[in-house]
């Protein structure tokens, strides 16, 4: 089973996937990416994929 999110998460959905051992597919759109790159970062960082949606 694959678990996909579209856009980005809040920060704190970040925190429920890690307590539930989740790693999604993160599909962000690109200009919501340039403008959060921080939480693209993030999401990188916690082990989960991201990939573009545009």
């Amino acid at each position: 089973m694959a678990l996909t999110i579209d856009d980005g998460p809040d920060p704190k959905v970040l925190d429920l996937l890690d307590a539930a051992g989740a790693r999604p597919t993160f599909f962000c759109i690109g200009r919501q990416a340039a403008h959060r790159p921080e939480l693209c970062r993030e999401i990188i960082a916690r082990g989960h994929a991201l990939e573009s949606h545009s």
